[in-house]
């Protein structure tokens, strides 16, 4: 069912193009039609109303099973019934226990499980209910991320964080800051149920993001995690508390053994600290970084040197934008005008960030 912004949106993307999807690509070759489509984003990022993202803070020098229980709290009422109903859906009490056990061979490290044991007593949840919901992630989520050099040099970094739970995600997102002996560690646009990061910025002046990769099997990542590769977002996370460059947090990404395929995508402070890194459970395939002649990367959930799928055109539409806009031009609010501009900006958007690592700015939008 298309979310009642989107009945108008999608009325109007009919009355510019008046051509099924996947002839989308050959009429935005027209600069004319892509001049309507940047004005579409406008239009979109104009007139609708956002939600403010709530603001919490989580001290890593609190015990992990009780850290996270101020911030919640106040959400019980929508985990419970979802994390009941989810996992009812999806698996059967038997493989359930059966998949925890094996989870706690090697994926959930003992700060972890303090965390989800936390995350069950607050909420109300089983413990199995509270280790399920945070595995969703690691196997279905599609996004784009972009990461540009303005012409001054200062690099900027955006993402939209598509899923198909919606309304449960818009509702449980927020901004968290994580601080240890008072000092701010990292910050990250969070589910406030979920214990990895999506999408984060560093204190030390990086930022990364996160894009499911769509290839192997769910069972060859229920091997990984047995095995103790550590869930791609548990990663990101780690990378945040334990890299105090972005040449760390590249180089700790781009040798890590993870749970499933994924493209990393960082941000940095420097004029070409921007980078893409092509991953694989066991080591990297392939990486794309600014250059001299290349001023920015955009990423979805298809390997760069693939075409995108005719009834998917994310990344063919957001680099024609950038290309349009130019980087003379481009800014943090023309990179939010790009990721508000469908299909970039989709019906199963939650948010959208964008960060300057430089300077810690970060802004967060729920879409729903």
């Amino acid at each position: 069912m298309i979310r009642p912004k989107f009945k108008y949106i999608v009325w109007i993307v009919t009355i510019f193009f008046t051509c099924p999807m996947h002839n989308l690509l050959t009429k935005l070759s027209s600069n004319k039609n892509m001049s309507l489509l940047l004005l579409l984003g406008f239009f979109i990022s104009s007139t609708l109303a956002y939600r403010v993202v709530p603001h919490y803070t989580v001290s890593l020098n609190d015990p992990p099973s009780t850290r996270w229980a101020h911030v919640q709290a106040p959400y019980a009422s929508v985990i419970k019934p979802f994390a009941e109903s989810y996992t009812k859906q999806y698996i059967s009490p038997l493989k359930l226990k059966l998949l925890v056990e094996l989870l706690e061979v090697g994926w959930i490290s003992p700060e972890l499980k303090e965390e989800l044991q936390g995350l069950a007593q607050t909420c109300n949840i089983t413990y199995h209910e509270a280790v399920f919901i945070n595995y969703m992630y690691e196997y279905h989520a599609y996004c784009t991320s972009i990461v540009a050099r303005l012409q001054n040099g200062t690099i900027i970094h955006g993402r939209n964080l598509d899923y198909h739970f919606i309304d449960f995600f818009d509702n449980t997102t927020a901004i968290v800051d994580f601080v240890k002996d008072g000092q701010l560690i990292f910050s990250e646009t969070a589910f406030i149920w979920y214990f990895g990061v999506t999408t984060g910025i560093s204190s030390k002046g990086y930022s990364i993001t996160l894009n499911e990769r769509n290839s192997g099997s769910a069972f060859d990542n229920y091997v990984s995690l047995m095995r103790g590769f550590k869930g791609d977002l548990w990663t990101i996370r780690q990378a945040l508390i334990d890299s105090n460059t972005y040449q760390e947090a590249y180089q700790y990404l781009h040798d890590a053994k993870v749970a499933a395929p994924v493209y990393f995508i960082l941000g940095g402070s420097g004029p070409n600290d921007g980078s893409v890194i092509v991953r694989d459970r066991t080591h990297t395939n392939y990486t794309e970084a600014l250059n001299s002649t290349t001023w920015f990367l955009v990423q979805t959930n298809y390997d760069p040197w693939l075409p995108d799928p005719t009834d998917d055109p994310r990344r063919t539409v957001a680099t024609q934008l950038m290309e349009e806009i130019g980087q003379a031009d481009m800014n943090i609010d023309r990179l939010f005008d790009v990721l508000s501009t469908a299909p970039v900006l989709n019906d199963a958007t939650v948010f959208t960030t964008v960060f300057v690592p430089e300077t810690g700015y970060q802004n967060a939008t729920i879409r729903g």
